[in-house]
């Protein structure tokens, strides 16, 4: 038997049970992972059952989660380095269940920070989850494959919403919740234990990746030009692109470097450094303007995720239909994500195509602004929640759209780094304006006009960047 072919068979084998299994375990794994009926009524749950003010939520528990992320997210180029994505997945839910045992036996102030600071260890491996399809599936089915990962992650928030909606409506308590939210987070940890794991080989360029018995999962030398069937963002050369190389641990790259004035920590700080020096090169070409679309508009959505629920609270103390305006979000989250997909399965001239999806995301980074601007200055409770949902469909839409452009012009391994980096990124100015306006005890509805200016900008920004791919393609 000729070697080469009985290779190349294992590796057509694996990549055909990556696409028949592994897509099918990562969506599953993300819907269980969001499914958490619980969560349109943690406001609620924490102003009733667990006693605290409306401000002292707002103000001095959820700014910790916020706080947490930051740190946490600024690791996790390292840990994606160091950490195979599997191990990353029990990391997510190990940080979920401990935040559900803490919302369950928890009471004090304290606990209830810490209970934040939990959650962020989940929210923040959220990058790794996104990427991990572009480690296994070929280039060619990055817009198919990102719209079914996000899809299937709002579809999940979607039934949770529905199903939180149902039993509240029954009179279920919020603690009750708390219990099912346990149970699906717990079967998504189960989860991760059958979804294939992908790695890098040690010590070699980023070329492959295997799985536990060292067969090929991914051949990413075998990656010409071609960028599937995203839209392309501009005339990048693949092999031009930057290909770092993996020790065995952080321990053996800090001991790696040269010792000076400091020692070994001194060297621990330069690895770090070096790394984030090497991520952030990434945004030197034409993903730039994009990546930074990509951080305003995920700093938009993670504060009005965080903060919806306090300014319908401050339009009416009556939580009943909290859950159905989260279904109604992520289920229009659902068609938005899959949208684009849709329009690529019609749409084959890859020109038209181009254009096409560059006008529907410059629709939707419009209709994302029209949507905030209506939930901060309307006092109909109703029109807030019809203002989220619109805002929801939209932003799936957009999001998708940018993410399947970074991946299609990024090798496997800048993937990771550069999702987790714009991550960070967006962390960082989420940050930003959570200390400013939670050191100031700030209305939920000045919270949003903030929220609208940090819009505002994302849209010429992303036009700018439209721009010089319509350029870049001429």
């Amino acid at each position: 038997t000729n070697p080469s072919s009985s290779s190349n068979h294992n590796t057509t084998m694996i990549q055909s049970r990556s696409w028949k299994v592994g897509l099918a375990l990562l969506s599953t794994y993300g819907f269980f992972i969001e499914m958490k009926p619980s969560e349109p009524y943690l406001t609620p749950y924490l102003t009733t059952t667990k006693q605290f003010t409306n401000d002292t939520v707002n103000n001095s528990i959820y700014p910790y989660w916020t706080y947490g992320q930051l740190i946490i997210v600024f690791f996790v180029p390292l840990m994606s380095k160091f950490i195979t994505p599997k191990r990353m997945f029990y990391l997510e839910t190990t940080g979920f269940i401990v935040t559900r045992v803490l919302l369950l036996g928890g009471s004090s102030l304290l606990s209830m920070q810490f209970m934040q600071l939990t959650y962020a260890i989940g929210t923040s491996i959220k990058a790794i989850y996104y990427c991990y399809v572009y480690l296994i599936f070929e280039r060619e089915y990055y817009g198919i494959v990102t719209g079914v990962v996000w899809g299937a992650s709002a579809l999940g928030t979607c039934v949770s919403g529905v199903l939180g909606q149902i039993l509240v409506n029954d009179g279920v308590s919020y603690l009750v919740l708390n219990y099912i939210s346990m149970g699906s987070v717990c079967v998504a940890f189960v989860l991760a234990f059958f979804i294939p794991d992908a790695k890098y080989e040690s010590h070699t360029s980023a070329t492959t990746m295997t799985d536990d018995d060292g067969d090929v999962v991914v051949d990413t030398s075998t990656i010409n030009g071609d960028r599937g069937d995203c839209e392309s963002s501009g005339n990048i050369a693949i092999e031009n692109i930057i290909t770092a190389t993996f020790p065995d641990s952080f321990e053996d790259d800090v001991n790696d470097r040269p010792s000076g004035t400091g020692g070994y920590y001194n060297n621990i700080a330069n690895t770090i450094t070096a790394e984030y020096m090497q991520v952030f090169s990434l945004f030197r070409d034409n993903r730039g303007p994009m990546a930074f679309t990509w951080i305003l508009t995920k700093c938009v959505e993670e504060l009005v995720q965080n903060y919806a629920s306090n300014l319908w609270y401050d339009l009416s103390d009556d939580p009943r239909f909290y859950g159905t305006a989260i279904a109604l979000y992520q289920g229009c989250g659902v068609i938005g994500a899959l949208f684009p997909v849709m329009v690529r399965v019609v749409v084959k001239d890859e020109p038209i195509l181009s254009a096409t999806i560059r006008i529907i995301q410059g629709i939707a980074s419009v209709s994302i602004l029209a949507s905030l601007v209506v939930m901060t200055v309307t006092d109909d409770l109703r029109m807030a929640y019809l203002s989220y949902v619109t805002f929801g469909l939209f932003y799936h839409v957009f999001i998708t759209g940018v993410s399947c452009s970074m991946a299609s012009n990024s090798r496997p391994l800048e993937q990771v780094f550069l999702f987790a980096a714009n991550l960070f990124c967006a962390t960082a100015m989420e940050t930003i304006v959570t200390v400013v306006l939670a050191s100031r005890d700030a209305r939920p509805r000045v919270w949003f006009g903030v929220i609208c200016i940090l819009q505002g900008v994302t849209v010429p920004v992303y036009f700018y960047q439209s721009y010089i791919q319509k350029r870049s393609q001429v």
